[in-house]
C-alpha cells in the first residue's frame, strides 16, 4: 500500500507540473513569446547608385537608399579621393528613406579612384553594413567601376 501511494503521488507531481507549463503557454498566448531584437532585422543600405566612371574634374550624384525597421536616424556617405569628404542626412524615424543631396566633384589630381561607403544607422543607434562603390575617373587610364 505505501509503494501504491507514492505512485499516486509522483503521478500527481507529474501532472501538476505538466498542468502549469501548459497554463503559462496558453496564458501569454504565444504573443509575447519570441518578440525582442534578437529576429528583427536591422538597418541596411538597400541601394547605392553611382556613375560608372566621371571626368577629371566633373560633378555626379550618389543616390542612396536605406531601411530600418524601428526607423532611420541618419545615413552616412563617406568619400575618398574627391573635393567632399563626409555628407550626413538626418531623418526623422522614416523607415525608408532616400538621399539624393550629394554631388561629388571628382579630382583626378588626389586619386583615378573615387570610393564612396555608405551606412545607415536607426534611431536605437545600431549601424548597418557598410556599402561601398567606386568610380573610375577618366583622363586618368581607366574608366569603368565596381560597385558594391
Amino acid at each position: 500500500m505505501p509503494g501504491i501511494i507514492r505512485a499516486r503521488g509522483r503521478l500527481l507531481r507529474g501532472a501538476a507540473g505538466v498542468l502549469a507549463a501548459a497554463l503559462i503557454v496558453t496564458g501569454c498566448e504565444g504573443s509575447n513569446l519570441f518578440e525582442g531584437e534578437v529576429a528583427e532585422e536591422g538597418p541596411a543600405i538597400s541601394s547605392l547608385s553611382v556613375p560608372g566612371s566621371a571626368a577629371s574634374g566633373s560633378t555626379f550624384n550618389v543616390q542612396v537608399t536605406a531601411t530600418a525597421p524601428r526607423g532611420v536616424r541618419f545615413i552616412e556617405v563617406r568619400v575618398s579621393g574627391a573635393a567632399t569628404d563626409s555628407i550626413r542626412d538626418e531623418f526623422d524615424g522614416d523607415r525608408q528613406v532616400e538621399s539624393t543631396s550629394l554631388s561629388v566633384t571628382a579630382s583626378s589630381a588626389i586619386l583615378s579612384q573615387v570610393s564612396i561607403e555608405a551606412f545607415v544607422q536607426d534611431i536605437n543607434g545600431r549601424n548597418s553594413p557598410i556599402r561601398r562603390a567606386t568610380v573610375n575617373i577618366t583622363g586618368t587610364g581607366t574608366s569603368s567601376a565596381q560597385p558594391n
